[in-house]
């Protein structure tokens, strides 16, 4: 078993042992891995890089995420300015305050209110001085908290305790102190990010054998086929079949509308089926994205959420999988309500549905309302255009169509602030069977 501060190596990152618990081991990424924008929401429980972490960095991790447990994560109240933090359930989270203090060292200081000011010599290092308005956590256990990237950086890194007021998040300075004020995320919304999580290895000890066990299923039958066997039992075959005539007629797959299917490393919903192949769309929305990266006229064929579905999500699948992904020509008619142009055919292997589609395939606002992974219902793109040539078609978390749409992009807030525009996606694909 492990140790507390040992390292391991786990999804392509090495990580540091924080804890300890039965089965379970709480890990902290020991570089700081990326820089992230934190989003418009100062709390965790609503920020984009929680959605992020949940949504996105997780497929990184993959193929033995059922390991990575879902634990509920309790972030305190400020304890200097008494700001509220509210409770979530997560799978990968960042640290807070307090859990900071309780692995990297605790003088004490924060239940004091030990406070310090900070300022900066000619020279440009950083002094404090005790203040009983300060900012700043500053005691003997600084230089365990000092986060690098891989390069040997010092890096700032987010931490999930509210900060001062609404818009402040705290954060780990590169000197190691921590500012319990936060930083103000109209100035700077963007910091390092050090992912965490509680990692079951009997959980993950039991998906490494199945998945190994899988391997070494195809690899046998990739040797049969190979020798002009039948690639399910081995029976010798003439011809160029792959499978003797009992196997095919015993493994054809029941295609039942409606069903749930695993496919890749997410869960799909099948909505039709026509010869040999069957239309799919994930579960859940997946991720949130926006329809293209600036804000402009724009159509399917054209925009950057296009590129990146059959480009780098794609890529996300195994070359056994992408084999089953058939391209598919698709009509991107007009917005019937507004007229507005939808573009050329197009051909994908990987897409989101259009307004009629979502309308034949779902019966009612109820069919169609979607999860993300956290539980929460939320928005989705529908590739057909908006009211407006810059935006597009999108279902509501209520279930509705909302034929006039949102811009593509960026909108201008109340306060003249350029804002993003992301909503979930639900990518489908028709699948050979």
């Amino acid at each position: 078993m492990y140790r507390i501060g040992e390292k391991i190596y786990f999804g392509g990152y090495s990580w540091i042992v924080l804890d300890i618990q039965n089965e379970k081991v709480l890990v902290l990424s020991e570089f700081v891995l990326e820089n992230r924008d934190w989003g418009r929401y100062s709390s965790w429980v609503s920020s984009d890089l929680r959605r992020y972490l949940n949504d996105t960095f997780i497929h990184e991790l993959t193929p033995y995420t059922n390991g990575i447990v879902k634990e509920k994560i309790a972030t305190e109240d400020n304890k200097w300015y008494g700001r509220g933090g509210f409770n979530s359930e997560d799978r990968i989270f960042i640290l807070s305050i307090e859990e900071v203090l309780r692995y990297f060292g605790d003088s004490g200081d924060l239940e004091k209110h030990k406070r310090w000011d900070g300022f900066q010599t000619q020279g440009g290092d950083s002094r404090y001085e005790e203040n009983e308005d300060g900012y700043f956590l500053n005691d003997a256990f600084n230089s365990k908290r000092i986060g690098f990237n891989k390069s040997g950086i010092k890096q700032i890194w987010f931490l999930r305790s509210p900060g001062f007021g609404h818009g402040y998040v705290t954060c780990v300075f590169e000197n190691g102190v921590i500012s319990v004020r936060g930083r103000d995320l109209d100035r700077v919304s963007t910091g390092g990010v050090r992912p965490a999580m509680w990692i079951d290895f009997k959980a993950l000890n039991e998906q490494k054998v199945e998945c190994e066990k899988r391997e070494a299923e195809k690899a046998q039958r990739d040797l049969w086929v190979s020798q002009g066997k039948c690639g399910n039992c081995g029976e010798k075959l003439g011809g160029l079949r792959k499978k003797c005539k009992s196997c095919a007629q015993a493994n054809a797959p029941a295609v039942e509308i409606g069903s749930i299917m695993r496919f890749g490393d997410y869960d799909w919903r099948v909505l039709a089926s026509r010869k040999g192949e069957m239309l799919i769309v994930s579960d859940k929305i997946l991720e949130e994205r926006q329809y293209n990266t600036q804000q402009m006229d724009i159509t399917w064929e054209n925009c950057s959420l296009r590129r990146y579905l059959n480009g780098e999500f794609y890529n996300k699948f195994n070359s056994e999988e992408k084999r089953k992904i058939a391209k598919t020509r698709l009509p991107n008619k007009n917005n019937q309500e507004f007229g507005t142009n939808g573009g050329h055919t197009t051909k994908d292997r990987i897409f989101i549905l259009s307004i009629e589609e979502v309308e034949s395939y779902f019966g009612d606002n109820s069919a169609r309302v979607t999860y993300d992974i956290m539980g929460n219902a939320e928005y989705w793109w529908l590739r057909s255009p908006g009211s407006k040539c810059d935006s597009a078609a999108y279902v509501h978390n209520g279930g509705s169509v909302f034929d006039e749409g949102k811009n593509v992009s960026t909108f201008k807030d109340y306060f003249g602030e350029i804002r993003p525009t992301p909503c979930g996606i639900r990518p489908a694909m028709w699948v050979k069977i």
